[in-house]
């Protein structure tokens, strides 16, 4: 299910950081409070294992998320929305966080 496009989500001018969930360097994930210290545009691929976490995090802080899931499948799904991103995800989620 196709719920629309992502062309206007990044400022191109604006810094992007990609931040990957490495079980193999951090077997906990990542630290949530990543959320409150980049400025621009934040990436986080294998998001499903915190993602309720960073959900809380991101509607703490005031900020603007999006999901895909199933990334470049037949079955992919964009949310729109931290009120939208469901609690657990499929695979190969990407989040999406915007200041």
């Amino acid at each position: 299910m196709f719920l629309g496009s992502l062309d206007s989500v990044v400022d191109p001018e604006v810094a992007i950081t990609i931040f990957l969930n490495s079980k193999s360097s951090r077997p906990s994930g990542y630290n949530i409070e990543i959320i409150k210290t980049f400025d621009g545009t934040l990436i986080i691929m294998k998001a499903g294992s915190k993602l309720k976490e960073l959900k809380y995090a991101i509607r703490n802080d005031g900020k603007t998320a999006y999901l895909i899931e199933n990334c470049g499948m037949q079955n992919e799904i964009i949310y729109y929305g931290v009120d939208m991103i469901p609690d657990k995800t499929g695979y190969f989620s990407i989040l999406i966080v915007t200041a």
